[in-house]
């Protein structure tokens, strides 16, 4: 329920071109709640890296809205961006990425 109220507060607040920060503040709402309950830790970084990039790659051609979900690419960019930068800061989620240094 939770969720749902968060994702109908940033697309009331996209849709009536409110405070952007509000938008993204209800979407981290929700999506910290499916990032808990999905592996109890947080996300992996690659799966958030993977998200970030399909939404940049998909504003950059031109399109605002995501087609599944209906909110700006910018607000999920944003989110993942949230996300990477909390985990990173507090040793949460699950560091995945290739690291270059250590893998050669």
């Amino acid at each position: 329920m939770l969720r749902e109220l968060a994702r109908a507060l940033a697309n009331r607040a996209i849709k009536e071109r409110r405070c952007a920060s509000l938008a993204l503040l209800s979407l981290v709402l929700g999506l910290i709640l499916t990032s808990c309950k999905t592996t109890g830790v947080g996300f992996e970084y690659e799966r958030l890296i993977g998200s970030s990039l399909r939404h940049l790659t998909a504003f950059a051609r031109g399109e605002d809205l995501d087609p599944d979900s209906g909110l700006q690419h910018m607000a999920h960019l944003a989110t993942n961006a949230l996300f990477l930068l909390d985990y990173q800061l507090n040793g949460f989620g699950i560091d995945n990425r290739f690291n270059y240094r250590k893998d050669k």
